[in-house]
């Protein structure tokens, strides 16, 4: 641990569960708080909860999808449709559970790759907590997923507030991708990462532009691939 983050001029070190509220209304004076020490826990707990409620709460839209699709195959079974409904929730709540934690230990590695090029030394250990606090946008929006899959059912599944909201359907769909990827909580999620890797090493949020950047555009990348896999099934499922 390095002398600036042992200052005892520092602010008083706030509730590791009060800040999980307080990182979204003051994330710079929440990170700066910590003074480097942010626990890493409370954060991944939040995301692992809102994630596993969000996807319970979505997860009789998304059955009902699944057996609609199913229905209209060549190959539709009674039992294919009971394997394809247990592969999803148990691939719901695995996903739920363990996202949180490799998308923050790829983060973590991310940054801990940026902050080579920082004068002021930070521990894996800080970034790892520090992303727990910053995804906490992300978090919100798994529950809101939730909430709308309960009051919209199915209908929920297509609904975005993303850019590509705006697309007609039957749209392109690696355009709809990369405008899928500018949704207001993906921005709040990386503003707060910014302001969070800029306040570990003691500068401003620009400093952490290079780990914004970088994660934007590998996140895009794998959708992308991604979109260009399912389309090259899709007519064949």
């Amino acid at each position: 641990m390095t002398a600036a983050h042992l200052d005892p001029a520092s602010p008083a070190r706030p509730s590791p569960w009060k800040a999980l509220v307080r990182v979204i209304t003051e994330p710079a004076a929440t990170f700066e708080a910590f003074s480097g020490r942010i626990p890493i826990f409370p954060g991944y707990l939040i995301q692992m909860l809102f994630s596993l409620g969000g996807t319970l709460m979505l997860l009789p839209a998304s059955l009902a999808l699944v057996e609609r699709t199913l229905v209209n195959t060549p190959n539709y079974t009674p039992q294919l449709l009971q394997t394809s409904r247990i592969s999803a929730i148990i691939g719901g709540i695995a996903a739920a559970l363990i996202v949180p934690w490799v998308a923050g230990l790829v983060v973590a590695l991310l940054a801990t790759f940026f902050g080579q090029f920082q004068e002021e030394r930070v521990p894996f250990t800080s970034y790892l907590g520090m992303v727990g606090y910053a995804r906490m946008p992300v978090a919100f929006a798994s529950l809101l997923a939730g909430i709308l899959g309960l009051a919209l059912g199915e209908k929920a599944l297509s609904v975005s507030i993303s850019l590509a909201a705006l697309l007609p359907a039957g749209s392109n769909a690696m355009l709809r991708t990369v405008l899928n990827s500018v949704n207001p909580f993906d921005i709040w999620y990386y503003c707060v990462l910014a302001i969070g890797f800029g306040k570990l090493h003691r500068a401003p949020a620009k400093k952490g532009l290079g780990l914004v950047v970088a994660l934007y555009v590998i996140t895009l990348l794998f959708s992308l691939a991604g979109a260009a896999i399912s389309s090259k099934f899709a007519p064949q499922m």
